[in-house]
């Protein structure tokens, strides 16, 4: 068996408003920002602008930060936002990565099974992942059951680039999300990634063959912030 137990990211630095666009330092510009309707979406409030010519002469974390989507912010405003969420308040374009739920506890593994084949992948060996999570509490001192399930892929080349962005998933904490299971109402780590539990019965029963999978798959991965760009 393969460990993949690795550091989790467990919150990370939010990103820094100027890496994600430029200050507003122009006189002209923050005249024109405060001369329209133009506000904050954090706080609400108008740009000040024409004070002063200086650079940094708007009190500390109130310069104005043009991000790279265009939608301007004080800087002390986007930097409590992106505390919380990573991106932009006005169109949701993201800076930095997500940050998911999942119990910063739990253990992916996985490993090649040479004998189970999986419906509709004949010539293909099968990965087959394990996921452990003991018991424990939320951030709010709510207690979750612990889980373990094991979970499968076909070993060719999709396969093995969804084990890639799966592991990624996991280390971001968005493979899975603590709430309540809509079948029997415990509360525990759930799926929020689709996975493949069983090696038959397709869709229906959470197994192969399944032809959407992996494109739904991916697609999920990319709401969650993991993409195929970020594996390189």
């Amino acid at each position: 068996m393969a460990p993949c137990r690795e550091e989790l990211d467990c919150g990370g630095a939010a990103p820094a408003p100027r890496q994600c666009g430029r200050v507003v330092s122009s006189p002209s510009e923050l005249a024109g920002l405060a001369a329209s309707s133009v506000r904050c979406g954090v706080c609400l409030e108008g740009f000040a602008g024409g004070e002063g010519p200086r650079r940094g002469s708007a009190p500390p974390g109130r310069e104005v930060v043009l991000l790279a989507c265009g939608h301007p912010f004080h800087e002390g405003c986007l930097q409590q936002w992106f505390e919380e969420r990573r991106s932009c308040p006005a169109c949701k374009r993201r800076f930095g990565h997500i940050i998911g739920r999942q119990p910063d506890v739990g253990t992916m593994a996985w490993r090649l099974d040479s004998r189970t084949r999986l419906a509709g992948h004949p010539d293909s060996f099968t990965i087959v992942m394990t996921f452990r999570f003991p018991s424990g509490r939320d951030p709010a001192g709510q207690q979750y059951r612990g889980r373990t399930q094991h979970a499968y892929l076909p070993h060719d080349e999709r396969g093995k680039l969804l084990l890639e962005l799966l592991r990624l998933a996991f280390r971001r904490r968005v493979l899975f999300d603590l709430r309540v299971s809509a079948t029997d109402a415990k509360y525990w780590p759930a799926f929020n990634i689709h996975l493949k539990t069983a090696t038959t019965g397709g869709p229906e029963s959470f197994g192969f063959p399944d032809d959407g999978y992996f494109q739904r798959a991916t697609e999920e991965l990319r709401e969650n912030g993991v993409t195929v760009a970020e594996l390189a």
